[in-house]
């Protein structure tokens, strides 16, 4: 394959997994894109700025951090994402308005009585006032902590409360999970007891 011919196959691969994400295509991944051991840099440089072009939010979660518990690092990314959907940078804000009477605690995600991760989901996609997709690198990871685990349930809580869209609209969340090791990601997906039972990995 030429040095160019490899740069096109890419563009044209995030182009189709852009298309199974907003339903756009016959292979239909609105329930969840698992992507196995995907070539480096692809999830970043190529399937990231294709959903951009098309006017999705994307928030970014590389779970390889084996000092912090996985489901810290989504709740983290998604306050992260928050306060630039606001336009608040400064970590010291920590409440969003809503509505003329209603506060949403931003540093209360991923806290137990904070905010659910379907609420923050919901809020960061009228806030951006765009589709949102969650991409979670080395997502094999999040079956490691019992916060990890029930972090991927919570998740799936959200795609069902907010991933349905009518015929031909993008759904207001969209979800990727990308992993080096196909056994680990596969245990995602195999398992009854898994939140994503039946999902395909590409």
């Amino acid at each position: 394959m030429s040095d160019r011919a490899q740069p096109d196959s890419r563009t044209d691969l995030a182009r189709r997994y852009a298309d199974a994400l907003t339903g756009r295509a016959a292979f239909d991944c609105r329930s969840g894109l698992f992507l196995a051991a995907p070539r480096p840099g692809f999830v970043l440089h190529d399937l990231v700025p294709e959903l951009q072009a098309r006017g999705i939010l994307t928030v970014y979660v590389d779970l390889s951090d084996r000092l912090r518990d996985p489901a810290a690092l989504v709740a983290d990314a998604l306050k992260a994402a928050l306060r630039d959907a606001q336009g608040w940078l400064s970590a010291g804000l920590e409440r969003l308005g809503i509505g003329p009477r209603v506060a949403f605690d931003v540093e209360g995600i991923g806290a137990g009585q904070g905010p659910t991760l379907t609420q923050a989901l919901r809020v960061l996609a009228e806030r951006a006032n765009k589709p949102v997709t969650l991409i979670i690198d080395e997502a094999e990871r999040a079956a490691t902590t019992e916060a990890g685990a029930n972090m991927m349930h919570a998740l799936k809580a959200a795609r069902d409360a907010l991933g349905h869209a009518e015929a031909g609209a993008t759904p207001r969340l969209m979800l990727v999970f990308a992993g080096s090791d196909r056994g680990a990601l596969a245990s995602l997906v195999l398992r009854r007891d898994q939140p994503f039972f039946g999902a395909e990995i590409v």
